[in-house]
């Protein structure tokens, strides 16, 4: 069947009028595409990225997908249900099964940009900066007695030596990662630290003396906080804190968001803002937004795709797509004309060069992209 054929298919299901006979048509000619598919090694989260993409579908439809049913016949009402949204909206089956549209030949023969990777600067509290991408595996420096190291795999940790200042606590650390990288630390109480792309933290090179472990949070970071019931962990960022005493947590205080966030992940933390305190247990999502704090369930999958390699879309339009991409792989993003209103769904690695995540953003037809040098300019 042609592109056409499959349409008014789709339409008589949409209507109720399809025979069985149609019913087991269409249902052919889906699994006849779908084996045509042959994903190269770079393509390999296609399917699972069109698959989210369908989940979101039924869930725009207002349908709830049986779990127990393959994907995505023989379930002939639900698809009759959302057949006319799967042809209208962006990133719909349709446009997977398609080949690449021609105006796609651009971002693919444009300057491949490439993504992220381990970047940052450790600025010691006498003004010294040394480049983490940079140096070498071993000991970086001695800040009073604390050993700045190295390690193979290219994280930075803090010991204590035998000679080791008290005063030491005094001594304020910032480490940066750039538009472009990401980078973990193990902080001198054990805790670890995973910076996400143009984020900064500041933290004194010894919490020995101190009544609390307080850190300063710039961007966005995912923390694994040593237990110590008598020093409690606080992480401030802005006019939020938030405070701990051993848990896994990740925030997002990035200056060009909408909204400060704070996702628990296990333990239980407070956080507090403007004279107000919550708690959240593990799963539980703070936003703060103009001064107020609410308390939402949080989508881990979502929060932790960045730690976890990917970008993960869920019913975002493309400017707050862009602003994700803009940090990661350090490029300018302008628009032409009006935002485009519609929403993508899906998960795409971020180990890609960027012009194959905009060709998969692209593919339905909502958006454009054009990359000049690391500027590049979404049209609708």
């Amino acid at each position: 069947m042609n592109k056409q054929e499959v349409e008014k298919l789709f339409e008589k299901y949409n209507k109720g009028l399809a025979s069985p006979q149609e019913q087991i048509m269409l249902e052919r000619w889906y699994h006849q595409e779908l084996a045509k598919q042959q994903l190269s090694d770079d393509e390999a989260d296609f399917v699972s990225l069109k698959e989210e993409i369908w989940d979101g579908v039924l869930d725009r439809a207002g349908l709830q997908e049986n779990k127990s049913v393959k994907k995505l016949f023989p379930l002939w009402a639900k698809i009759a249900a959302a057949a006319s949204i799967v042809l209208l909206i962006s990133i719909g089956i349709n446009s997977y099964l398609a080949k690449r549209a021609s105006e796609n030949t651009e971002l693919a023969n444009a300057n491949k940009i490439a993504p992220g990777s381990n970047k940052a600067i450790l600025t010691l509290s006498n003004g010294q900066k040394i480049s983490l991408t940079d140096a070498s595996k071993g000991t970086l420096a001695n800040e009073s007695g604390i050993v700045i190291t190295k390690t193979a795999d290219g994280q930075l940790t803090y010991k204590f030596s035998n000679s080791t200042d008290i005063n030491a606590s005094a001594l304020i650390n910032t480490i940066e990662t750039p538009r472009g990288g990401q980078h973990q630390i193990t902080l001198p109480d054990g805790t670890v630290v995973t910076l996400n792309a143009a984020s900064s933290l500041k933290f004194p090179a010894s919490f020995t003396g101190l009544a609390n472990r307080k850190v300063e949070l710039s961007g966005e970071a995912y923390f694994e906080v040593a237990k110590d019931k008598k020093h409690p962990f606080i992480v401030q960022s802005g006019s939020q804190e938030v405070e701990v005493l051993g848990t896994h947590f990740n925030v997002n205080t990035y200056p060009d968001e909408k909204a400060a966030k704070t996702t628990l992940l296990e333990g239980s933390v407070k956080v507090s803002a403007n004279g107000n305190a919550h708690l959240l247990i593990p799963g539980q999502q703070s936003i703060l937004t103009n001064n107020t704090v609410d308390i939402v369930t949080a989508n881990i999958k979502e929060t932790m795709a960045w730690k976890n390699g990917y970008f993960r879309f869920n019913d975002d339009r493309i400017d707050e797509i862009m602003p994700l991409l803009s940090r990661w792989y350090d490029v300018e993003v302008n628009y032409e004309g009006k935002i485009s209103d519609e929403r993508f769904s899906g998960t795409i690695s971020r180990y890609k060069n960027i012009n194959e995540v905009l060709a998969m953003l692209s593919y339905s037809n909502a958006v454009k992209f054009k990359i000049e040098g690391r500027r590049i300019t979404v049209m609708k």
